[in-house]
């Protein structure tokens, strides 16, 4: 029950210089495996500011759906990392099974 099936993840783990934690849901997944693990900026800093757009945004009035689009953006690094450690668990033929053609 609860999140015993959820994984955080940062896209500084797979090579974009962001903050922002990402849960993924894992139901019949293996957790991601970091791919390019940066090192984050000490807190304070000009890079750490740049690694925090998402959290620095303003949430209210015009710039709330600003806001929501960066923060429902998926990293470039991250994105692959799904894609090669995925992939190759999918069934292709039971997602989309053959249509068998009909009698004329």
């Amino acid at each position: 029950t609860g999140r015993r099936h959820v994984q955080f993840v940062q896209p500084w783990w797979f090579g974009d210089p962001f903050f922002k934690s990402t849960g993924l849901e894992l139901i019949n997944l293996p957790q991601i495996l970091p791919t390019n693990r940066l090192t984050p900026p000490r807190p304070g800093t000009d890079e750490h500011k740049a690694w925090s757009r998402v959290h620095r945004q303003s949430g209210w009035g015009k710039h709330a759906a600003d806001r929501a689009r960066a923060r429902s953006e998926t990293f470039p690094g991250m994105a692959d990392a799904l894609a090669e450690q995925w992939s190759n668990l999918l069934d292709v033929r039971a997602a989309f099974p053959r249509q068998e053609a009909q009698a004329a």
